[in-house]
């Protein structure tokens, strides 16, 4: 599900509108985004259960929690000049993931699957 939060975060250039900035809270993330406040909020609470952001104020109401995402976090998922920067993997092994029928029954049959039947992910 980690794969999945990550990639979600890519897609929808959350971790790149943390990197831009010193914190946000669900309503500015989801704002500067254009994305829903609720989903927002949630995602910031699984990445910081993660280790992937922090939480500022872990005791404020829900909606007022401001998170960050630290300097290693942000080289890795949000610098795409960096040698470091591995965001895409989670889109590349969400695609895969996706299309564990079609390789197991490619296993199956020795009918073959190729790249260019994972999707654009891959």
């Amino acid at each position: 599900m980690g794969v999945y939060a990550t990639a979600i975060g890519v897609q929808l250039g959350w971790y790149d509108a943390l990197a831009a900035t010193e914190s946000l809270d669900s309503g500015e993330l989801a704002s500067a985004t254009d994305s829903d406040e609720r989903y927002a909020r949630e995602w910031l609470e699984q990445q910081t259960v993660t280790g992937y952001l922090v939480v500022l104020d872990a005791d404020a109401e829900p909606t007022a929690r401001r998170y960050a995402i630290s300097p290693a976090g942000a080289e890795v998922l949000a610098n795409r000049d960096s040698l470091a920067f591995m965001a895409p993997f989670a889109g590349f092994l969400s695609t895969l993931g996706g299309n564990l029928d079609h390789l197991v029954e490619a296993f199956r049959t020795g009918a073959g699957f190729g790249w260019h039947e994972h999707g654009d992910g891959a």
